[in-house]
């Protein structure tokens, strides 16, 4: 992982965040490890929770690949014509 455990804070610094490091937009965990069901989010710099409960049929693997998709067709409906990058690494 990129981020240091003592940057993980609401007021920074943000440099070893993924956006960072020229991330446009970032929507995952930082740590090495998190929990498949609970996890400990992140959209770009701030701390978010997961959209549903586990209870609710939430699981971390899906979720970032729902929002993969959403990434892709907003981009492509923006910008057809513009590249874009997806570091895509599922816990």
């Amino acid at each position: 992982h990129n981020t240091p455990v003592s940057d993980l804070s609401p007021t920074g610094p943000f440099d070893q965040y993924p956006t960072g490091q020229g991330f446009g937009y970032f929507y995952g965990f930082l740590a090495g490890e998190t929990s498949q069901w609970t996890p400990r989010l992140y959209e770009n710099t701030n701390p978010i929770e997961p959209p549903r409960k586990p209870e609710e049929g939430y699981h971390l693997t899906e979720d970032l690949a729902d929002q993969a998709v959403k990434f892709i067709k907003m981009n492509r409906g923006l910008h057809p014509d513009r590249p874009f990058f997806i570091y895509f690494a599922p816990g």
